[in-house]
């Protein structure tokens, strides 16, 4: 169990990372539309065994980076803790940051229920 929290820790970690890539290429050198369909590109060919690098995950990760950063310098805790798909509804369903890291916080279980899940199969 302890090492699917730490795969999903560092793999939010990550998106955070790559979102604050995005943002800060944008805000430096005004990165249109176009720039993140040739990331998702270039980071597919880099990685071919790797998923996640669509397009559309890179605006998530985009979007998931300014929404936490906005009130937070580092990820907290509870956020990195949830696995992507969790992070990307509480996104799209919920637009306080309060909000938002009161259901991280409050979600522990039903994580590592689907962790569990996945690591058995089923």
């Amino acid at each position: 169990m302890r090492a699917a929290l730490a795969v999903t820790r560092e793999l939010v970690t990550l998106y955070w990372e790559i979102g604050q890539t995005i943002v800060s290429r944008q805000e430096q050198e005004g990165w249109g539309r176009s720039v993140i369909e040739r990331l998702s590109a270039d980071l597919r060919a880099a990685f071919p065994d790797v998923r996640g690098f669509s397009p559309r995950n890179l605006w998530r990760m985009r979007a998931f980076y300014l929404a936490w950063s906005a009130e937070y310098e580092v990820l907290p805790q509870a956020v990195a803790e949830l696995p992507w798909g969790h992070n990307a509804i509480l996104l799209e369903k919920l637009d306080q940051p309060a909000t938002r890291l009161w259901y991280a916080r409050t979600q522990p279980r039903l994580a590592q229920r689907d962790r569990t899940r996945t690591a058995s199969g089923r």
